[in-house]
């Protein structure tokens, strides 16, 4: 690991080659790494319709209030998942 830091705190240029296959691969453990921490926090994330069944609301309401900025949605590589915190904010508006 400690050369590949070194590439980043040098003030040389340099010129990687990557084939398409090592930036899959580097890709998906970027998302892995990230879901992981992500699942392990305290407060889990919910895919829109685990979130959606959750709170007994239809995906389409999601993305209603996201586009309204009700509600802010979490986004890991290509995938969305939501937290209950971000529902507590509108449940306290309607209260």
């Amino acid at each position: 690991m400690g050369k590949i830091n070194d590439l980043f705190n040098g003030s040389e240029s340099t010129l990687l080659l990557v084939t398409p296959k090592m930036l899959e691969e580097f890709a998906k453990t970027l998302i892995s790494e990230a879901s992981s921490r992500l699942r392990s926090e305290e407060e889990p994330i919910y895919t829109p319709a685990e979130f959606a069944k959750r709170h007994r609301v239809d995906k389409s309401t999601l993305w209603r209030w996201v586009q309204n900025g009700i509600l802010a949605k979490t986004i890991i590589g290509n995938k969305v998942f939501y937290k209950d915190s971000d529902l507590r904010i509108i449940k306290e508006d309607k209260q």
